[in-house]
C-alpha cells in the first residue's frame, strides 16, 4: 500500500514541470480515496479501516506523497465530499474532522457533496434543487479549518455567488456545467453584462451524451464537443435576404447567427410573445432558466440587427411576397390531442397552456401523459400541494428522458406525485376523472377534478408546407431550411415523413447540419449560411431542401432539445 500511494506520484512533479501552476487531488464523490474515507465502502480491518483516523491514513499518505514531489511551495487542493448524504456513509460532523485531518497538507480545501453510487443528484444537483444546495456543507468546514474552502453545486447566478463570498460562507466559487453552457460567463460578469449569461439548464444533457458516445454536448452551447470546427461566426461571402419562420429558441438562434454573419434577417412570429414551447416553462418553477432562454436569445437577434415581426404567420403567399433568398422554417411543434370523449371539458388543460390557466388547477389532478412533459408537470403540481395521478399507456415513464436526468426524475415522482398507473390507455374524461383501460381490458376510473393532456407533441403544417413546397416549385430561388425539434422525428420516421413529399430517390447523404447555425467550417450550399454535423441534404430540381434531424443535444437548427424540456 504504502509502496503504490507513492510511485504514481512523479506525475504530480511533471505536472508542475509542464506549467500548471496548481494539483487538484479528487478524494471525494466515491473515487478511491473517498471510499478509504467513507465507513459504508471502507471495510478493512488493518491499519486503513475501522476509525476515522485509520480511514484518513490512505489520504494523508497520498497528499504526503504529492506534497514531496512538488515541494513545499506549489499549490494542492484537495476536493472531497463534505458529506456522503446517505445513511451509512459519513455525515456533516465526521466531513469536520476529515478536513481539520487533512488541512495542514494542503493550500484550498474543495467542498462537495455525496457519491456517484448513491446520490448522483447530490454531487451534481439537479433542476428539482435549489442552486447552491450543497453551500452550507462548505460554511460549516468553513468555521473549523484555517485555510481556504472552495463550494460548488448548481452555481450559475453571479450575484448567488457575490452573496457566497461576501456573507464568508467559502472563499472560492466553482462552476462546471455552468462553464459548458456558458465559456464566457466569467467574462461577462467582469463586463457587467449579467444579462447576456446563457445559464445551464441543469438538464444533464452534458453527462447523457458522454455516457452514450463518450464526448461532451451542452443543450444551449452547440459548440460544446465540436470546437476543432471553429467557434467563430464568420462573415459570409454573399449576403443573403433570410426569412425564419417561428419565434422559439431554434428560430432565434438562428436568426442570430444569420445575422452576425451578416446577412439581412427578418424573423415572423404568428403570436404576440417569443418563446415557442419555452414558453410552457414559465409553469414550472425548476425550470426558469429555461424559460429566461427565450429572453437571452431574443436579445442576441435584436443587438444583431435581426428585424422581429409579431402576429406574422408565414404563409406561401407571404413567402412570394417577400421574396427571401433563403426560408427557415423553425415553427416548432404544437400539442398532440387526441380524440378521447371528453378533451373539449372546462376541466381539461393542455400542458403547453398550463401556464396560462394555472387559476384553473384543482387540488386533484390526473396527468395523462406520462414522457418528459407529464412527469415534470406532475412533479411540479405535486411540489405545489396538489394531489396528483399520472397516467400512462406504455410500461415505463419518461422514456425519452436521459440517462442521467431520468433516475432523479423518477425519485422525484415517488416524492411527488400519489399515484402512477401505468399500461393504462385513457379513453373518457368525466368530471369525476380519466376512465382507463389497461392491458387486460378493465375499465377504471382515475379521480380528478382537473386534467392535465401532456400527451406529446407533433410537428407544425408548416413543415409539411416546407417539404411541399421544396418538392413542387423547383423555379423558386429561395432555398428552404427546416430546423426540427429532433426528438419528435428521428430515425426511420424521418425518411418516412421525407419520402412522402420529397421521395426516397433524392436523398443524398452529406457531412453536416446538427451544429448548422454556428459552425463556420461547412458553407449551407449557394446560400452562404452555416452547416454543421449530422443532418441530410435533399437536392431537388430547383431548390436547396436541407433537414436537420441532429442530436438531441443542439440549439439552432435542431431547434431545443427535448431532452432538456419538452
Amino acid at each position: 500500500m504504502r509502496s503504490s500511494s507513492v510511485s504514481p506520484y512523479d506525475l504530480q512533479d511533471w505536472a508542475k514541470r509542464a506549467g500548471f501552476e496548481m494539483i487538484m487531488i479528487h478524494g471525494g464523490h466515491g473515487w478511491l480515496i473517498n471510499q478509504f474515507l467513507s465507513p459504508y465502502f471502507n471495510h478493512r480491518t488493518d491499519e486503513y479501516g475501522g476509525s476515522l483516523e485509520n480511514r484518513c491514513r490512505f489520504a494523508c499518505q497520498v497528499l504526503d506523497a504529492v506534497r514531496a514531489a512538488v515541494g513545499p511551495m506549489f499549490p494542492i487542493e484537495f476536493r472531497f465530499s463534505g458529506s456522503e448524504l446517505f445513511e451509512g456513509g459519513y455525515d456533516l460532523e465526521e466531513g469536520v474532522r476529515i478536513a481539520q485531518t487533512l488541512e495542514s497538507r494542503i493550500d484550498l480545501l474543495h467542498v462537495s457533496a455525496g457519491t456517484y453510487q448513491r446520490g448522483f443528484g447530490d454531487t451534481h444537483p439537479s433542476m428539482f434543487k435549489d442552486h447552491g444546495c450543497n453551500v452550507y456543507l462548505a460554511a460549516e468546514i468553513k468555521k473549523h479549518v484555517s485555510i481556504p474552502v472552495a463550494t460548488i453545486g448548481g452555481l450559475n447566478d453571479p450575484a448567488q455567488m457575490e452573496e457566497i463570498i461576501a456573507s464568508g460562507k467559502a472563499d472560492v466559487v466553482y462552476m462546471a456545467r455552468a462553464l459548458l453552457a456558458d465559456p464566457f460567463l466569467p467574462r461577462k460578469v467582469m463586463e457587467n453584462r449579467s444579462e447576456d449569461i446563457v445559464h445551464c439548464l441543469r438538464c444533464f444533457t452534458c453527462m447523457a451524451e458522454r455516457a452514450a458516445t463518450g464526448t461532451r454536448r451542452c443543450t444551449v452551447n452547440p459548440l460544446i464537443g465540436r470546437e476543432m470546427e471553429g467557434d467563430e461566426v464568420q462573415p459570409a461571402l454573399v449576403k443573403k435576404k433570410v426569412l425564419i419562420a417561428g419565434g422559439g429558441p431554434g428560430g432565434l438562434y438562428a436568426a442570430w447567427t444569420a445575422a452576425r454573419r451578416g446577412h439581412s434577417v427578418v424573423l415572423c412570429e404568428k403570436e404576440v410573445a417569443l418563446g415557442g414551447i419555452l414558453k410552457s416553462e414559465i409553469a414550472l418553477p425548476f425550470k426558469r432558466e429555461m424559460f429566461a432562454l427565450t429572453e437571452t436569445y431574443e436579445r442576441f437577434a435584436r443587438n444583431a440587427g435581426v428585424e422581429i415581426r409579431f402576429n406574422t404567420e408565414v404563409t406561401p403567399e407571404y413567402v412570394e411576397k417577400e421574396a427571401p433568398d433563403a426560408l427557415i422554417i423553425a415553427a416548432g411543434s404544437r400539442p398532440l390531442v387526441p380524440p378521447i370523449k371528453g378533451m373539449d371539458g372546462e376541466q381539461v388543460v393542455v400542458v403547453n397552456e398550463l401556464y396560462r390557466n394555472l387559476d384553473k388547477i384543482s387540488d386533484k389532478v390526473v396527468v395523462m401523459g406520462g414522457g418528459l412533459a407529464g412527469c415534470e408537470c406532475a412533479i411540479s403540481l405535486g411540489m405545489e400541494g396538489k394531489e396528483v395521478q399520472l397516467v400512462e399507456m406504455r410500461d415505463a415513464l419518461a422514456p425519452d428522458a436521459n440517462v442521467r436526468h431520468r433516475p432523479l426524475l423518477l425519485k422525484e415522482i415517488e416524492k411527488q406525485v400519489k399515484a402512477v398507473h401505468t399500461g393504462y390507455r385513457a379513453e373518457e374524461i368525466t368530471p369525476e376523472g380519466v376512465w382507463c383501460t389497461d392491458a387486460n381490458g378493465e375499465r377504471h376510473l382515475v379521480e380528478g377534478t382537473t386534467v392535465i393532456c401532456a400527451l406529446g407533441q407533433t410537428i407544425n403544417d408548416l413543415f409539411a408546407y416546407g417539404l411541399k413546397w421544396g418538392a413542387q416549385s423547383a423555379s423558386t430561388a429561395t432555398s428552404i431550411c427546416l430546423i426540427f425539434a429532433s426528438s419528435l422525428l428521428t430515425g426511420l420516421g424521418v425518411y418516412d415523413k421525407i419520402g412522402k413529399y420529397a421521395g426516397a430517390g433524392s436523398i443524398v447523404p452529406i457531412t453536416g447540419f446538427a451544429n448548422s447555425v454556428v459552425s463556420p467550417a461547412m458553407e449551407f450550399r449557394r446560400e452562404g449560411l452555416v452547416m454543421g454535423v449530422g443532418a441530410k441534404l435533399f437536392t431537388l430540381a430547383g431548390p436547396v431542401l436541407t433537414y436537420g434531424i441532429g442530436s438531441s443535444i443542439v440549439v439552432g437548427l435542431a431547434a431545443l432539445a427535448m431532452g432538456a424540456g419538452r
